[in-house]
Parts: C-alpha cells; sequence; structure tokens
C-alpha cells in the first residue's frame, strides 16, 4: 500500500534528528528496522496464508492443535523447507518421541540439521543460547553467510520440566501438584519467552514451539472451544500462532462392480493462522498426508495440496495454474483426465511437481506485489 508523504518532511525530519541527537538506539523506524525476511515452505498453502511468502524470521511461533492434527509434521515441512535452501535447522525433541525414519519419509534429511533430546527445562533453555550464541559467532567469522536463517524447533514446550519441580516430585509426590506446580511450571516457561524475544527478534531465527491444547467448553459465542497448556505467553508474546486440526480423510476406491471397496490412504490437515505480526490473521490453508497404503508413498501428498491450493486460488478469483475442461487437468505439456491420474503424474515427475510449486510460490508472490501497489 502506498503512503502519502507528510507534509514539511524536509522538516519533520529535521525535527526528528534533533530528538534522537544522543539517545543511543533511537532512530526511525525506516533506519532501524528492515523488511520481515521470510523462508519459502513446500507448503504453498501456508506461504499464501501467512501473508508474507513464507515462515518469518526473527520471531517466536507457537504451533498448537488436537492430538494428532500433524504440528509435528508440519513443523517436520518446515525444516524440510529451510535445509533444501541451505539454512539451519534444530530439532529439539522435549517428548522423546521422534524417529528418524519418521523424519526420512517425511522428507527431512537426518544428516542436514540438529537433533537434541533434553532431560529438562533448563537443558532446553541453555541449548537454545548456545545455538543463538554459535549463529552469532558463525555470522561474525563468516562460516554462516549473512542471507542464511535458522529455524528452532521445541517439541513440545509442555514436555518441559525444571529440576526443581522433578526435585519436589521425587521428595513430596503427588502432594506436589496440589501446591502449585503446574502454575509454578507456566510462569517459569513465561519468563523464557519474556527473555527470548528481543533475543530472537534480532536475529534471522524463527523459534517454533509446539504446544498441546485442551478442549474447554466456550461462555460465550463466540470465545474458543479450546485452551493452549503451558502458559499465557504462548498466545500473546508470539508473532506467529497456528492451530493445526485433522481436516477430511481420504480414501482410495478399489474393486469391480458391484464388489467395491475403500481403504483409507491419506488425511487432510486444516491450518488456521489464528494471529499474526507480519500479515493478517484468521487466514486458512490445508496441507495433506499420505500412509503409504494407497497410490502415494508415506508421507506429505504434496501432488494433492497443490493441487487443492491451485483450486482455492481460482475460487478466490485469482487466475488458475492449472487448467481444467471437465475431467482433464492440463499442466505445461502434461495432460492428463481425473483428479487421481494428475496427482499420479505429478508424483512420477517431481520436476514438473516443483514447477508447479514454485509457480504457485511465485504467484503468491506477484499478489502480494500487487496489493501493495494498489
Amino acid at each position: 500500500m502506498k503512503t502519502r508523504t507528510p507534509k514539511g518532511q524536509k522538516s519533520l525530519s529535521a525535527q526528528l534528528k534533533n530528538i534522537a541527537r544522543g539517545v543511543e538506539g533511537l532512530t526511525t523506524m525506516s533506519d532501524a528496522l528492515e523488511i520481515t525476511r521470510y523462508v519459502p515452505t513446500i507448503f504453498p498453502s501456508f506461504n499464501r496464508a501467512v501473508v508474507l511468502g513464507g515462515a518469518p524470521l526473527g520471531c517466536i511461533w507457537t504451533v498448537h492443535g488436537e492430538y494428532g492434527g500433524g504440528k509435528s509434521s508440519f513443523c517436520v515441512g518446515l525444516i524440510q523447507s529451510f535445509i533444501e535452501q541451505g539454512h539451519l535447522a534444530a530439532f529439539i525433541d522435549a517428548e522423546c518421541a521422534a524417529d528418524k525414519k519418521w523424519f526420512m519419509e517425511l522428507g527431512a534429511d537426518p544428516e542436514s540439521f540438529l537433533f537434541y533430546r533434553p532431560d529438562t527445562f533448563e537443558d532446553v533453555s541453555d541449548m537454545v543460547d548456545k545455538l543463538v550464541a554459535n549463529f552469532d559467532a558463525g555470522r561474525k567469522d563468516g562460516s554462516i553467510p549473512s542471507d542464511k536463517g535458522m529455524i528452532v524447533v521445541i517439541d513440545s514446550v509442555n514436555k518441559m520440566t525444571p529440576k526443581n519441580e522433578l526435585k519436589r516430585f521425587r521428595e513430596e509426590g503427588g502432594d506436589a501438584l496440589e501446591k502449585g506446580l503446574a502454575r509454578h511450571r507456566g510462569l517459569i516457561l513465561q519468563s523464557w519467552l519474556d527473555r527470548m524475544t528481543p533475543i530472537i527478534g534480532k536475529r534471522d531465527i524463527a523459534l517454533v514451539c509446539i504446544a498441546q491444547e485442551r478442549k474447554i467448553e466456550p461462555k460465550k459465542m463466540y470465545d474458543p472451544d479450546f485452551k493452549v497448556k503451558g502458559c499465557q505467553g504462548l498466545m500473546f508474546d508470539v508473532s506467529v500462532q497456528l492451530r493445526i486440526m485433522k481436516g477430511s480423510k481420504i480414501w482410495h476406491e478399489f474393486g469391480k462392480g458391484k464388489v467395491k471397496k475403500k481403504r483409507l490412504v491419506g488425511q487432510a490437515h486444516n491450518m488456521i493462522v489464528f494471529k499474526n505480526k507480519v500479515g493478517f490473521p484468521m487466514e486458512f490453508a490445508k496441507f495433506h498426508t499420505s500412509n503409504g497404503k494407497g497410490y502415494m508413498p508415506i508421507g506429505f501428498n504434496h501432488p494433492m495440496t497443490a493441487l487443492m491450493e491451485d483450486k482455492y486460488r481460482g475460487d478466490q478469483g485469482h487466475n488458475r495454474i492449472i487448467e481444467q475442461n471437465g475431467a482433464w487437468y492440463t499442466y505445461g505439456d502434461t495432460r492428463v483426465q481425473g483428479e487421481r491420474p494428475f496427482i499420479q503424474a505429478l508424483m512420477d515427475d517431481p520436476d514438473l511437481l516443483h514447477d508447479l510449486q514454485m509457480e504457485l510460490n511465485e504467484g503468491i508472490q506477484e499478489f502480494l506485489t500487487g496489493a501493495e501497489e494498489d
């Protein structure tokens, strides 16, 4: 969006410089801040929903949702997006539940990112501090180029148990719960987020905190029906808040004639950008996963996600990239009859799928640039 030049701009600039004279760190916003940096992800739908074009750097995120909704899977996809473009990534497995095979099935090379399993809250805090310090040192000595960022995923913050809490449990057992241990943990987490906010905000780092949520009965009609476990900072102090939920199931029909059966082959995952200080809130996105029992191998179903995002694009009044005429789908020189055969064609040709994803992301950027110029 174009901004109007204030009347008497030269005089105003001189007055601002006069006020800021001798005050360290005080300057105009134009001189102090750059446009938020971001890393395009393998999820075109998310790139559009975050209204930036990719994963923002220099901020803390909260990713929450129901059990089995796809929170961790989505964050592994973020890690894959970073390492594919030469950025740095780290995964802190506070739940001690990650599996190497699972990461590989989701497309993230275990050799290309750092991995750590903590025992306590203090272990997580110390490790994040060390990662930030080494990132700064690498930037200073030139071993980490200035155009590279880093993502740090904590899965999940609800399993970050302080040493003091463990000690009290050993000494007092269940009685410790009645003395407010849960509130004590929340206060510590809140203090840690308060401390990390300015540290992450001054660096090209995305700190992603996966959090659990529980269902609650809303008091008013428009109140949320969930509560994020941990502390208030996970909702109020973060720059990006994402909720991920299970969507519709994907079925595969097989058999002939009257003897037809269907098998569950995948899952759609819905995403809501509840809070977004780098764009606009309440945007919706979707990604798909496959269980490997159908026409797709286990992992992310990127062909399905790309096709659905292109359909959404058309519904929103923007030009579709994939041409559809009846049951025929056409992209470039590829023309296939039927949705599933078209998805199979994308799966069989990784270069074709990559071109489609890139074109979708470029279309997002063109739309955002056009919106700014209006």
